[in-house]
């Protein structure tokens, strides 16, 4: 068999995400290489290359660029994900421990949540309608009323996963099944953006084109309501950086 090289099957790795249509997975795995390619300069190696001391070094390089810890984390874990991809294939010997000088283990962060004095707060902030400040409150409470919802979650809800009351979905990242009995809370948020999501399957206005851009526009619209709920922080004068995820924790 042809000697296949560390960079030919990252990229294999890639393109196999893409075909099975997991675009967050390949986005992680794609910028995952991109910094390995970088601290390489580009030259790309064959598996019996690889050793404990170039992770080690790679760790250093990272640090070197001033990454977070858990960024530097975020990287090697990948690249150990993806190097796991290779065992498993027999490109490359268990017994190389190539992670073993390298901390893979992520650092503890603060966990980033509200309390319910501070979620009554945002309720009742007098916001303009129909503003991205209003429709970044609303997903938030939305992600919040279904016991923390993910973003992405949200935005690919289809009308038809709500059936006799419970709204069913599965998460993207995970594949599991989740079910939430539909209540007034929900159903008052939806109706508000309902004339703005007639004729499309999704249930709230994030999508609006089924042309394939529809994971781009999700993440358009993730940064819009980020930002916003970022100044809604800055209003209520939260010591959280308020973002969609935090409404995952305060759950």
């Amino acid at each position: 068999a042809p000697c296949k090289t560390v960079f030919a099957f990252l990229q294999e790795q890639v393109e196999r995400q893409e075909r099975m249509q997991k675009r967050g997975t390949a986005n992680t795995y794609i910028s995952a290489c991109r910094r390995f390619k970088e601290f390489r300069r580009n030259m790309d190696l064959v598996f019996d290359e690889l050793t404990p001391g170039m992770m080690e070094e790679y760790e250093a390089w990272l640090a070197n660029r001033n990454q977070k810890p858990n960024t530097i984390r975020f990287y090697l874990r990948t690249l150990s994900t993806l190097l796991g991809k290779a065992v498993s294939d027999g490109l490359l010997s268990e017994d190389r421990k190539l992670f073993c000088r390298v901390r893979l283990s992520y650092v503890t962060t603060a966990k980033r949540a509200i309390s319910e004095s501070d979620i009554r707060a945002m309720q009742n902030l007098s916001l303009e309608q129909d503003s991205m400040l209003a429709f970044a409150r609303d997903m938030f409470m939305f992600s919040f009323y279904m016991r923390g919802m993910p973003f992405v979650d949200i935005a690919f809800l289809k009308k038809t996963d709500l059936k006799h009351g419970m709204l069913t979905y599965r998460r993207k990242k995970t594949n599991h099944q989740q079910s939430v009995e539909w209540e007034q809370v929900h159903r008052e948020i939806v109706g508000r953006y309902a004339h703005l999501a007639e004729g499309s399957p999704y249930m709230l206005p994030i999508i609006k084109e089924k042309d394939g851009t529809e994971y781009r526009q999700y993440k358009r619209v993730q940064e819009n309501v980020n930002r916003a709920l970022k100044k809604i922080g800055n209003m209520l004068g939260l010591k959280v950086s308020l973002t969609a995820y935090v409404a995952r924790h305060s759950w």
